[in-house]
């Protein structure tokens, strides 16, 4: 299946905003894993403004940054410390992380943000701010089994890298002030990366801890990337797909294969999408936008339709489509015309053309006579059929790999003329019944890339998934009308 993200449609469904937006990030080297200067870095490449200061402590929790304002590991850019950031500047978004200390428990945690919340918005400004618990990760090892682990929604439990206690956190948190909060699910992201990689659905990786420097970091490339990919898109609702790592950020240019990467930024995307802390929908590409205008509609039934039953598809240039670029690169090389020199050569059987019959002379040869001897050794040997092969020119177009362009090939290009590998909506190679009932159940669905769509936790610009109604009577009459009632169940 195709994932082509070029399009952008904005008339049905309400976008984010492009104007500037500011983001400050508080936390440790944890945080500062995520690049928040990386984070407008990506922005930018997206054509958004955006602008990030932090203030950040390495290995400390949210306590002993409260209560040690002037201390930092980073020096922070010129909105400074989160004594002089919080109150003298208007910020859209505040992420706060928190971490372990002697002593530290849940309940010490949440005092401590809610401070953080309440100095920021002791600026009328930040009103509207809204608040990021951002959700680190546990220490390299089984990650699955410690980000499982049960822990007590407990004031004096301790501080735990786990699922349950930023949970328990969130929750507590948004039950003690009036202020939005969301969440930056980073540990879940690499969770669910773990998952995969132990399955083997990416290639390249065995588990997550692939993706640390050390017993607590992420590795300075690939790690990093994705946590600041992960809070990117959380903070900005932007689909994490079709984005490279920015210049002087992620350990610039090192990263990972194309299919790596569909596959980690389809993860972030599911892992926003469903997660119930982040505020944001991020439904997938609807499978049937065949034509990838954005939205699926009757267009797209007329591609399945053109498509439909012509296998196999005479595709000559590879493109996904069989039309008349196909057609062109058959009639170039239809009985292609050898030079003397070369029949002279390679024409093993003398009639004349360079095809399979060459080969059969020449396995009728091997090792029993010098009548396929090509390198001039005596005998007919491997070395004489890979100077054939080196011999015979590039024939683009040669379907069935007889070394000859012909009338089968035309046959082919006739037969399966209109298709179009897009309609394959379900994946498995065949266009089918199947991706028709995808069609119907995607009918009239709406594709918003690279805007995401706020939830209802924010009404002035909420925008849930569209409806989708049952194909038309009409529409369904145009697709009966082009063959039996039932031709489309036959194939299912």
């Amino acid at each position: 299946m195709r994932l082509i993200f070029t399009l952008i449609l904005v008339t049905c469904v309400p976008s984010v905003t492009q104007a500037q937006t500011t983001s400050y990030h508080i936390g440790n080297s944890l945080t500062n894993d995520s690049q928040p200067l990386g984070i407008s870095a990506i922005a930018a490449s997206r054509g958004l403004q955006h602008e990030a200061g932090y203030h950040i402590r390495s290995s400390s929790s949210m306590n002993e940054i409260l209560t040690n304002p002037h201390s930092v590991s980073e020096p922070p850019t010129s909105f400074g410390t989160f004594t002089t950031a919080l109150p003298n500047f208007r910020w859209d978004h505040v992420t706060l992380q928190p971490h372990d200390e002697v002593g530290g428990t849940l309940g010490l945690e949440l005092q401590s943000i809610l401070s953080f919340i309440d100095l920021t918005r002791s600026n009328p400004a930040n009103s509207n701010t809204t608040f990021y618990l951002y959700q680190a990760w546990p220490k390299r090892g089984d990650y699955q089994t410690k980000w499982n682990a049960t822990t007590p929604d407990n004031l004096n439990t301790p501080f735990a890298q786990t699922r349950d206690f930023y949970n328990h956190l969130f929750n507590r948190l948004r039950n003690s002030t009036d202020a939005k909060v969301l969440m930056i699910p980073v540990g879940e992201v690499l969770y669910e990366l773990d998952v995969k990689m132990s399955n083997g659905e990416i290639p390249g990786f065995s588990s997550v801890s692939s993706l640390y420097r050390d017993t607590t970091h992420l590795t300075y490339s690939t790690g990093r990337f994705i946590a600041g990919l992960t809070t990117f898109s959380t903070l900005l609702a932007q689909y994490p797909n079709e984005i490279e790592k920015p210049k002087g950020f992620y350990d610039h240019p090192k990263g990972f294969t194309s299919e790596q990467s569909e596959i980690i930024f389809d993860t972030i995307r599911n892992v926003l999408n469903r997660h119930p802390s982040t505020g944001l929908l991020m439904p997938a590409q609807p499978r049937s936008d065949f034509d990838d205008n954005g939205v699926v509609d009757e267009k797209d039934l007329y591609e399945w339709q053109t498509s439909y039953g012509k296998e196999p598809a005479y595709d000559a240039n590879f493109d996904g489509v069989v039309d008349g670029r196909d057609f062109l690169i058959w009639q170039r090389n239809y009985y292609p015309s050898f030079s003397a020199e070369l029949l002279n050569t390679a024409d093993l059987n003398n009639d004349g053309f360079l095809n399979n019959q060459d080969i059969q002379h020449w396995q009728e040869a091997y090792s029993i006579s010098s009548g396929g001897d090509l390198d001039g050794d005596g005998d007919t040997d491997g070395a004489d059929f890979l100077r054939w092969i080196r011999l015979l020119p590039s024939l683009q177009g040669d379907s069935n790999k007889d070394y000859l362009v012909n009338e089968y090939e035309f046959q082919q290009w006739q037969n399966s003329y209109g298709f179009n590998i897009a309609t394959d909506a379900d994946g498995d190679g065949i266009i089918s019944g199947r991706d028709f009932l995808t069609w119907q159940r995607e009918y009239r669905q709406n594709w918003t890339f690279p805007f995401a769509t706020i939830s209802p936790l924010d009404p002035l610009h909420s925008a849930s998934a569209s409806q989708i109604p049952e194909p038309s009577t009409s529409v369904l009459l145009v697709l009966f009308a082009i063959s039996e009632s039932t031709f489309f169940l036959r194939r299912i």
